[in-house]
């Protein structure tokens, strides 16, 4: 994963201007290039987290965004010719009303869950872990397919408190669906193998 710095003002609408092979976020004036090709383990754990949330939410009043979409952080009722900031989590979830274009969700989700891998830990164990707690996501998971573990953060009082780390054996609180929880099976097992 490689990062720059922009050096002239660069706003979504400029960012939706480029081909569509071209993926980056930005996050506080840093440009962060997204890798075309994920580890196959991470695109099987993201997928399975997508599965299981997509079950879990069916007929309940949610809206599920999954990479590629971009979640833009500048507001809800923001134009992209204003947003700066924007993000392509692995799974991000809206309760209710969700402002959307494109596919893309214009303002703060409830919940993020971000896979790590090793070339993403730093951007998404403390880069993505500050902004999202200064944008109001009120849940993060950061999921790490290697290790089959999952660290779940609650905001509290604006900032993040961790809840809790789980592992494959485990059961999963998730704080945004008041009462649910999910297997860790469901999350990190393999194709094929169920």
């Amino acid at each position: 994963m490689s990062t720059a710095s922009l050096k002239a003002h660069f706003t979504y609408a400029d960012y939706a201007k480029l081909d569509k092979d071209t993926r980056f976020e930005v996050m506080n004036g840093q440009v962060y290039i997204m890798s075309a090709n994920p580890m196959p383990r991470h695109q099987e754990v993201a997928g399975q987290l997508k599965n299981t949330f997509s079950e879990r939410l069916r007929g309940k009043d949610f809206k599920l965004f999954s990479s590629p979409a971009d979640v833009c952080l500048g507001g809800e009722f923001a134009s992209p010719e204003t947003i700066e900031e924007w993000v392509q989590p692995d799974l991000a979830i809206v309760c209710g009303n969700a402002r959307s274009s494109g596919g893309n969700l214009m303002g703060t989700p409830d919940f993020i869950a971000e896979v790590i891998c090793p070339a993403t830990v730093k951007k998404d164990c403390i880069d993505k872990f500050y902004r999202y707690e200064r944008a109001g996501v009120r849940e993060y998971w950061l999921v790490d397919p290697f290790n089959e573990m999952i660290e779940v953060y609650v905001l509290k009082n604006g900032k993040y408190e961790r809840n809790g780390v789980y592992f494959k054996a485990d059961r999963i609180p998730v704080t945004i669906l008041h009462g649910t929880a999910i297997d860790g099976k469901e999350i990190f097992r393999l194709p094929g193998f169920e």
